[in-house]
Parts: C-alpha cells; structure tokens; sequence
C-alpha cells in the first residue's frame, strides 16, 4: 500500500510509492451524478476510486463510452490509482 514502510535500515528505509497509470477523472457535478457514476461503474465490473471530489476510472473504451452516454464532465490523465473493491471483468 502507498506510504507503507517496508524496511528500515541504519540511516535509510524503503516506502512504497504508488505508480501514475493512464486513468479517465470524472468530475461529478453533483453527489447524485457522482454516486450514478459509482452505480454505473461497479454495474459494468469495473473498479473506482475517489481522490477527494474526483473519481478514477481505468482508460478503457468502455468507460470512455460510459461516461459519454451519462453526459459526465471527465478528462484524461496519469495518476495513481488505488481502487475500492476488487472488481471483475466478464471479457
């Protein structure tokens, strides 16, 4: 998990970082919109994670299509994503 120490030595130590991966940012407009993308995502098997008012999903075709057909306001980005849950693909 980012932050976790994983070794301490004399004078240095080891703590994980997390790694920036491409990911779509929905910013929700309203906490309905924000918990119907949650609804939609998790409906498609798909994990989420939140990053303060911002939702990370991964940059796939399918949630691109998504998040357009809900009318979302989102964008492209590179950020460490650290989802809720586990979810599971069908394909």
């Amino acid at each position: 998990m980012p932050g976790e120490v994983l070794h301490v030595g004399d004078g240095w130590y080891v703590v994980v970082e997390a790694a920036a991966e491409a990911v779509l940012m929905v910013m929700p407009r309203t906490r309905e919109e924000a918990l119907r993308v949650a609804f939609e995502v998790g409906n498609r098997h798909f994990t989420l994670a939140v990053d303060g008012a911002r939702l990370l999903v991964p940059d796939d075709p399918a949630m691109e299509r998504l998040l357009t057909r809900l009318g979302v306001r989102f964008e492209r980005t590179r950020a460490a994503f650290l989802p809720l849950g586990h979810g599971h693909r069908h394909d």
